[in-house]
């Protein structure tokens, strides 16, 4: 019975240690987030250097910061991240995915540069209020944010981001609070589910349309069918990117060992599974090849298209070209991404090195 219980003793004794490694790991973690912060944008009203003092150890010292809430005030886990009207300068600062129990960040008013990080839900998985208003962010609106399915508040308004929104958007069932005014959007705005949004998330924004906004002029036939043709000039490249939901008609000639491929999508996933013979798989490639084998022949033609087919090419190639495509793309989209950390470490430099009224990096815009 001694026995029994001495090693019952040292299980719990095991776990509670564990446990509170994790605990101090994450508390650890929610710390290096906050220094990071810090140390990535410019605080020319010393907001943060007035308040956020890292030589504190204590549980929950971080919890007294500006701008911070904590899940609880003697413990280091961030809850909420507030750095409003602070007049901070920098690019989006990448440490906050360390804060990994966030579930707002409001980082408006200030004077933030550069895109919007395209992996943005790896950074903020579980927020569910964003606030990136009124600031300077450029480019596009990334479509990852559509994987922050927590998400009730977005607030992009008052940047200069450009292109279109993302149709994905329309999938945050969550969704209460949604703004994209003045900016440099275009393109039809996305149908969301269980929400109605007024003209006024979308104002200052001429070249939108659909939703509230003034009936998006309809896209021609002819226009369609350019678009199919170019993605059969590549070789069938762009396919994988166009989902189960596309409805895929084959054509077998008796006489030849050429399948004819005809795309007629977009369709729902129902009659994409009839199209293609009951054949189900993530990537419509895949689906072609389990109805017409790997060394099979294949032409790719356009709807409506007489002239838009290219020569026969195997099944195991047009595989093999989109998987090549795919790894390029993914080391072309981290090269991107690393060059625009070193433009916004460039600038924030700029900016030290020209005191607290510099740095404000325009050429970026």
């Amino acid at each position: 019975m001694v026995t029994k219980n001495r090693g019952l003793y040292v299980v719990v004794w095991i776990s509670i240690w564990l446990l509170s490694i994790s605990v101090s790991y994450c508390a650890q973690t929610d710390v290096d987030c906050l220094k990071s912060i810090k140390e990535s944008v410019l605080d020319p009203y010393r907001h943060l250097n007035s308040s956020w003092n890292f030589q504190n150890s204590t549980e929950g010292f971080i919890c007294q910061f500006t701008g911070i809430d904590c899940w609880r005030p003697d413990e280091n886990k961030v809850l909420n991240i507030r750095l409003s009207d602070m007049g901070l300068k920098g690019c989006f600062p990448r440490g906050i995915k360390n804060c990994s129990s966030l579930t707002g960040l409001d980082l408006s008013n200030n004077q933030f540069y550069g895109e919007i990080p395209s992996d943005i839900s790896a950074i903020v998985s579980y927020v569910i209020s964003l606030d990136l208003s009124h600031k300077k962010f450029t480019g596009e609106i990334p479509a990852e944010i559509s994987n922050c399915t927590y998400l009730n508040t977005l607030k992009l308004d008052s940047n200069r981001l450009s292109g279109q929104i993302p149709l994905q958007l329309g999938s945050l069932r969550r969704l209460k609070t949604f703004s994209v005014a003045n900016n440099l959007l275009t393109g039809q705005v996305p149908t969301f589910a269980g929400l109605n949004v007024s003209a006024d998330s979308y104002a200052n924004n001429p070249g939108l349309c659909g939703g509230p906004l003034e009936a998006c002029s309809g896209t021609s036939k002819s226009s369609h069918t350019a678009i199919m043709a170019g993605a059969a000039a590549v070789g069938g490249m762009t396919i994988g990117v166009l989902g189960v939901g596309i409805g895929m008609l084959f054509y077998f000639r008796k006489d030849s060992s050429v399948a004819e491929l005809t795309l007629v999508g977009p369709a729902q996933n129902d009659e994409g599974v009839k199209a293609t013979g009951g054949v189900v798989a993530p990537n419509p490639l895949l689906a072609i090849k389990g109805l017409v084998g790997w060394d099979a022949g294949i032409k790719i033609i356009a709807p409506d298209a007489e002239e838009a087919s290219v020569e026969d090419i195997n099944m195991r190639r047009v595989v093999e070209i989109q998987q090549d495509y795919e790894h390029r793309n993914q080391e072309l989209s981290e090269r991107l991404r690393q060059a625009k950390d070193v433009i916004c470490k460039a600038g924030l430099e700029e900016g030290l090195a020209g005191g607290a009224s510099g740095g404000d990096p325009e050429r970026l815009d």
